[in-house]
């Protein structure tokens, strides 16, 4: 994935895409400091459960009007944990998304988007070839934010442990980056 992640100017979507890429943009604007981006960012998480048959466990309502909390990010982990487990089929697509959006944004926001991508990383099989590549960018993302690294090690790296099956892909992903450093 590191090497696939096209530039802004260079990105096409395919329709798969879509929906992994508008949640996390749904769900990354839930930690806006602004009320009406957070409004904006609940009412396109509603349409989007809406428009995609999410199942997350809970019916979302449109919020016309009323005030999102500023400290949602417990709210996005909540709807991050139960989609997680409800619309696996979304991990890829929405955790490279997660990793892209993260180059854009702030440490603040690249926080709160570790917190709500962390429960898609139970999703990941160490059969599947595309694991390996999403290890790599994830070691990659991590060394490019150094100011994050406890971040990321609470939210991906003890949640990756708990499935032993990509540990040898982890360790293969951190010995190539520190060959790759030297």
């Amino acid at each position: 994935l590191s090497g696939d992640i096209p530039t802004d100017d260079e990105r096409i979507f395919k329709p798969s895409e879509i929906p992994g890429t508008l949640l996390n943009m749904g769900l990354l604007n839930l930690g806006s400091h602004s009320d009406n981006t957070r409004m904006e960012a609940y009412n396109l998480l509603t349409i989007l459960f809406a428009a995609f048959q999410f199942n997350a466990g809970i019916s979302l309502l449109e919020a016309d009007g009323i005030s999102i909390p500023e400290n949602s990010s417990r709210v996005a982990i909540q709807l991050s944990e139960e989609l997680s487990r409800n619309e696996p089929q979304l991990t890829w697509d929405f955790l490279g998304e997660c990793l892209r959006g993260m180059n854009m944004v702030g440490a603040v926001n690249a926080q709160h988007c570790l917190g709500y991508m962390s429960p898609w990383l139970r999703n990941l099989s160490a059969s599947d070839p595309r694991s390996a590549a999403m290890m790599t960018s994830l070691v990659s993302a991590m060394m490019s934010q150094s100011e994050l690294r406890g971040a990321w090690v609470e939210n991906v790296w003890k949640r990756i442990v708990d499935v032993d099956e990509l540990l040898t892909l982890v360790v293969d992903a951190f010995v190539a980056q520190a060959v790759d450093k030297q």
